[in-house]
Formats: C-alpha cells, structure tokens, sequence
C-alpha cells in the first residue's frame, strides 16, 4: 500500500542519490534503520514520525516549507472523505443522511 508520504519520499531519494549518500549513511545521519529508510524511499512507510522527517530535511538542508505541497494534498484527500475498503472515499453525508 502507498504511503501518503510517498511523494516525499521520492524527493528524499532524488536528494541522497544526487548527493551521493548511501541509505545507510542518510539512516544513520538522520538515526533510523536503514530497512525504515528502504520503505520511506519507496513510498512503502507507515508510522514515520514528525521528528523523523524533520531530520531528513535537516540532513538536505530542505526547509519545512517544502511539506507545503504535501500537505496541501493530504488536506484535499481529508476533504474527499474517508476511504471505503477499495481505497475509494465515500461522499459525504448531511445530518439528514443525504450525500453532498
């Protein structure tokens, strides 16, 4: 399943390979696992804290201002409503019960 950091994730790689970092020295400079980073870089995370992406950037020298379109985007994935088992949201109902 794809994280909704994914798109960070793909930023963060393009920044380590254009540097010429390894994964096991951006994990180690950034302290986590290299596995963790692994699944970071491939759009594959799940519970990657706050902290932990604000040492990636740190490690790039990348301002906090460059989450900006990420977060734009999970904000309209919030609005779209809550996802179904098939990954599709659902539309929004009033208190009536009716769909918006």
């Amino acid at each position: 399943m794809t994280s909704p950091l994914a798109p960070l994730g793909t930023a963060i790689r393009a920044r380590r390979e254009g540097s010429g970092m390894t994964q096991e020295q951006l994990a180690a400079r950034a302290g986590m696992g290299t596995s963790s980073l692994r699944k970071f870089e491939a759009g594959r995370a799940s519970g990657v804290s706050v902290i932990t992406v604000l040492r990636l950037l740190n490690v790039f020298d990348m301002p906090i201002t460059s989450l900006e379109p990420l977060a734009r985007q999970l904000a309209s994935d919030d609005d779209a409503g809550p996802p179904t088992p098939h990954g599709r949201a659902r539309p929004r109902t009033s208190p009536t019960g009716t769909a918006s």
